[in-house]
């Protein structure tokens, strides 16, 4: 996508076998939000994603308990192979492998996900907010 704003640092990241290029980029000062003057606590939970202090719960949507049937075959799969030195490895063990870092990847990404849709409808609702000291 077109970067807005002049790039200031680039960096290069590798996770696994994916590369990945860092952009920070200076922009001008955004516009501010319209003032709701509604203050809000919020507590995180285990149970719960977050719990606020109007009494309203955020769910956890359990990503990796969805996932976790995919992740348990992929997991058996790979211990299939016998454990052998790193240069005896085959292809077959490099994709058992390759399969199981997606899926951790993919629950990852969806909790990263649904912490930044949620945080970022609590920030455009609330003038201020309040949270515990994790």
């Amino acid at each position: 996508r077109p970067v807005v704003g002049k790039v200031k640092t680039v960096s290069v990241k590798r996770e696994g076998k994916r590369w990945y290029v860092i952009l920070t980029a200076e922009q001008t000062q955004p516009e501010p939000l319209l003032a709701t003057g509604s203050v809000l606590g919020i507590d995180m939970g285990i149970a719960h994603f977050l719990a606020d202090s109007n009494g309203e719960f955020v769910s956890n949507p359990r990503h990796g308990r969805k996932a976790s049937a995919k992740l348990e075959a992929a997991q058996r799969a790979l211990a299939r192979f016998p454990r052998v030195r790193r240069d005896k490895r085959t292809a077959n063990h490099q994709r058992a492998v390759q399969r199981v870092a997606d899926l951790h990847r993919r629950v990852r990404r969806q909790r990263l996900d649904h912490a930044h849709k949620t945080a970022c409808d609590l920030v455009r609702q609330h003038d201020f907010i309040a949270h515990e000291d994790l």
